[in-house]
């Protein structure tokens, strides 16, 4: 009978040690899942951090956007008018200085003139082109 209580008592560490593996494989299995989850929350945290940014970046964007086509139509609707009257009054002084003999281009301000209306339609067939490229960007 002394046997058999000694085998019933290896029987029982050896069940008791089972069990304690099973409890140590549990937690290691925790343990992993816990560290994913923490490394999935971070991921989450990236997210909403770049969400943040972007937003803010879109705003920016969209207000510069519309700041620019805002200056851009500002100055095609002034374009027409200035250069009529910068064209009008360059060419009185051309046709005056001819009628005195007096060569326009040796008056600077004529000179001036004609170099600034010319800067003034070349801006604003960029200042055309540019506006079409912001449209393409539009949202």
């Amino acid at each position: 009978m002394e046997t058999h209580k000694r085998i019933y008592n290896k029987l029982a560490d050896k069940v008791e040690l089972a069990s304690e593996k099973i409890e140590l494989s549990a937690i290691d299995d925790l343990k992993k899942a816990i560290n994913e989850a923490e490394r999935i929350q971070s991921l989450q945290e990236d997210g909403f951090k770049w969400y943040d940014k972007a937003e803010t970046g879109f705003k920016e964007y969209m207000k510069l956007h519309t700041d620019a086509i805002g200056i851009i139509n500002s100055s095609k609707k002034q374009f027409n008018k200035t250069t009529n009257l910068l064209n009008d009054a360059t060419a009185k002084i051309g046709n005056t200085a001819q009628e005195l003999g007096v060569n326009p281009s040796s008056i600077k301000e004529y000179v001036a003139g004609l170099k600034l209306l010319g800067e003034l339609r070349d801006n604003n067939g960029a200042l055309i082109d540019l506006e079409k490229k912001l449209n393409k960007f539009k949202v």
